[in-house]
């Protein structure tokens, strides 16, 4: 039982494999491990931090965690609209009005986006260009950066490639030029994100 424990994480550790249940990994593979709520919790929040694209290297229990029961009590009027008032201030997304925790739509789109690119090195040069809701994607090369700079400096005739093959003029997008600064100081590690205007 431990083995098949073990092989459920070792296969969600590996990087770009989504997220499955215990539940679904027995379904999928024919075995047999019995639901562990808080491993599958611990292996969800460890792939959100760590990102989709790198492997998971903390270490999760496989002992089934015990669980105290708690008596229940009806919550008092002050708990219950002190919980009206914080779930109204939530914070939501400028974007799209929505609830997404930390991440807003931008980053969500390119994530979203960039699932088809599975080369790392394209992945880490990958810069997505976020304009009216759509992420527009490119591969970061030499000459492409070179344009970009160039567009920063005021050329208006700066063109690039998008992922797609299609040529671009980088006015057409309107990227932000302090996002795109944010872009040259940080590249290659990505994938980039720039906020267009």
């Amino acid at each position: 039982m431990k083995d098949s424990v073990k092989a459920y994480i070792d296969h969600l550790r590996l990087p770009g494999v989504a997220f499955m249940s215990i539940k679904q990994f027995n379904t999928k593979y024919k075995t047999n491990i019995a639901e562990n709520r808080s491993l599958e919790q611990a292996i969800d929040k460890a792939r959100k931090e760590m990102g989709p694209n790198d492997f998971l290297v903390h270490n999760f229990a496989f002992a089934p965690v015990k669980v105290e029961l708690k008596e229940e009590k009806e919550p008092s009027l002050d708990e219950m609209l002190a919980e009206e008032v914080e779930d109204e201030y939530e914070e939501v997304c400028d974007d799209c009005k929505k609830k997404h925790g930390e991440k807003d739509c931008k980053k969500l789109a390119l994530e979203e986006k960039s699932k088809s690119i599975t080369n790392e090195k394209d992945l880490k040069h990958l810069v997505g260009f976020h304009s009216g809701g759509e992420v527009h994607l490119m591969k970061g090369k030499a000459r492409y950066i070179s344009q970009l700079k160039a567009y920063a400096d005021g050329d208006s005739t700066a063109e690039i490639r998008m992922l797609d093959g299609s040529k671009m003029s980088v006015s057409e997008l309107r990227p932000n030029v302090d996002s795109l600064k944010e872009l040259f100081s940080a590249f290659p590690s990505g994938p980039h994100l720039v906020v267009c205007d």
